[in-house]
């Protein structure tokens, strides 16, 4: 794809330089001989650009201007990690997979041609403070890992080649994400790379090895005994490797799942249920509003305790179900969009936008991939005329998710969770920058809701977007965990 776009957009300034990582130059000789580019090819003996710039896997790229600024930091270079569920028996790959890589494929090269064409006026330019914010420092592994390498590899053509695998298996221990130190260490250490995890940057498992336990990604999801989690574990199923964890016990279990009893508040709980998965979908915590001290210790602690855990457990990606309540007191003849400012409708909307602050701060700070939903409802259909605007099926909240843990330049983003609503009061562009293309649409259902929707008795409640919540104290905890007073009014209140 490399040599027909440089030949497509080579005028316009545009070069690409590729650079194969092998301490054997003879290995990819016949690769790069069969290609034919007749741009810049080099071979890395030492992996100075894996030391340079932080890259752990291919392909990767960098984004590089005239003036030598970095302008897009090392990232999968238009690749999608499809064949981690290719058939290993006949090597077919789904083709819904297939679609997606060639999606990818295709979103990344017109990015490219994008910048190309407008520079540093292009959506897909970062400036240099976010470029900045993208790049991570090593840390003392990484750095430790890096000189542990340069002395294998020095050992082993000074002819210590016993005295060089054993650094170079330090390397790889020190830095197990990294799939370029370790790929020079033989099937030993590649072995060890996939017991501890078998993934790098961009989630590729090392290729030619057979490794079912990650042949399918696994993600938490807490809250998983609640409505939402019941219904997204029937959109996930089959996709994904699911493990489940609530306070309650998940019944009747489905292939694929497993649970794991935790309380959200404690952090040693949290970090015990999350070690190894690929992804958290933190649905636990009190769902609707409450007292403070109910809100304090589910949504705000729990979620801390949910983002801590995937940092310090190396998970890479993290979907936040965040809701329309971080947004609720915005006026149902208003259209907003992901960027606007929070306006909670009560203390559980408050703790709702402290979870995507938390984001925004484990994503720049940490590097990790979050994905925020600010979900409408979810049910198999909508039940009031509110509903009509805020509805998601649970196949298009699934859709979402999986957008969350699999697209490739997810670093930071927020969208709105809720079908192809005629009615809907958000632009979702975002959502649809993402890839999401919903299949449900509530106005289906418009005519047999409407019928059925009695005279409107609060106008506060039917003139902002959160409903009853603008006007509630407290709703009842669908749950059953706790119990809170509630007035008469209350009886009919809901997400």
């Amino acid at each position: 794809m490399w040599q027909a776009l440089y030949e497509e957009l080579r005028a316009q300034n545009f070069t690409v330089v590729a650079v194969a990582m092998d301490s054997r130059p003879a290995d990819p000789l016949p690769w790069i001989e069969a290609a034919k580019p007749t741009y810049l090819t080099l071979i890395d003996r030492d992996h100075r650009l894996a030391e340079l710039y932080d890259m752990v896997n291919v392909p990767e790229a960098v984004w590089i201007d005239e003036e030598g600024r970095i302008v897009r930091p090392p990232e999968p270079a238009g690749s999608y990690e499809g064949f981690r569920r290719m058939n290993r028996e006949t090597k077919e790959i789904p083709e819904e997979v297939a679609r997606l890589t060639a999606q990818t494929k295709a979103a990344y090269l017109d990015a490219i041609r994008d910048w190309v064409r407008n520079g540093p006026r292009s959506e897909y330019a970062l400036d240099a403070r976010r470029a900045e914010a993208r790049l991570k420092a090593p840390d003392e592994n990484v750095a430790r890992a890096h000189a542990a390498f340069r002395l294998g590899q020095h050992l082993i053509r000074a002819g210590r080649s016993e005295e060089g695998r054993r650094w170079l298996g330090e390397a790889s221990r020190l830095h197990p994400e990294s799939w370029c130190m370790c790929q020079r260490d033989g099937a030993g250490l590649a072995a060890r790379l996939l017991a501890a995890g078998g993934r790098a940057r961009g989630q590729a498992l090392l290729p030619g090895h057979r490794h079912e336990g990650h042949a399918v990604k696994t993600l938490l999801i807490t809250g998983a005994a609640g409505g939402v989690g019941t219904a997204l574990r029937r959109a996930l199923a089959g996709k994904y490797a699911l493990r489940l964890s609530d306070l309650r016990p998940v019944k009747k279990l489905g292939p694929g799942e497993k649970f794991m009893r935790a309380d959200i508040t404690k952090l040693a709980d949290f970090l015990r249920i999350s070690r190894g998965v690929d992804a958290i979908v933190h649905l636990g915590g009190y769902s609707v509003e409450g007292p403070w001290p109910l809100i304090l210790r589910a949504n705000i602690v729990g979620c801390h305790n949910a983002y801590e855990a995937a940092r310090r457990n190396g998970v890479s990606r993290f979907i936040f179900p965040t809701s329309n309540h971080a947004v609720g007191f915005y006026r149902r003849d208003e259209t907003i969009d992901h960027r606007v400012y929070p306006k909670p409708d009560g203390r559980y909307g408050v703790s709702k936008v402290f979870g995507e602050a938390l984001g925004s701060l484990y994503a720049d700070k940490y590097g990790l991939r979050v994905l925020c939903i600010r979900i409408g409802n979810v049910n198999e259909r909508p039940i009031d005329k509110r509903r009509l605007a805020i509805w998601i099926s649970p196949r298009d909240l699934g859709q979402l998710v999986s957008i969350g843990v699999e697209h490739p330049d997810l670093r930071f983003e927020i969208v709105y969770g809720v079908s192809d609503n005629r009615r809907a009061w958000y632009d979702n562009a975002n959502a649809r920058r993402l890839g999401y293309r919903p299949q449900d649409q509530a106005e289906a259902f418009a005519a047999e809701v409407l019928a059925k929707e009695p005279p409107v008795t609060d106008a506060r409640a039917e003139t902002f977007q959160g409903g009853t919540f603008v006007t509630a104290e407290a709703v009842e905890d669908p749950s059953g965990l706790t119990t809170t007073k509630r007035s008469r009014r209350g009886r009919r209140r809901g997400k």
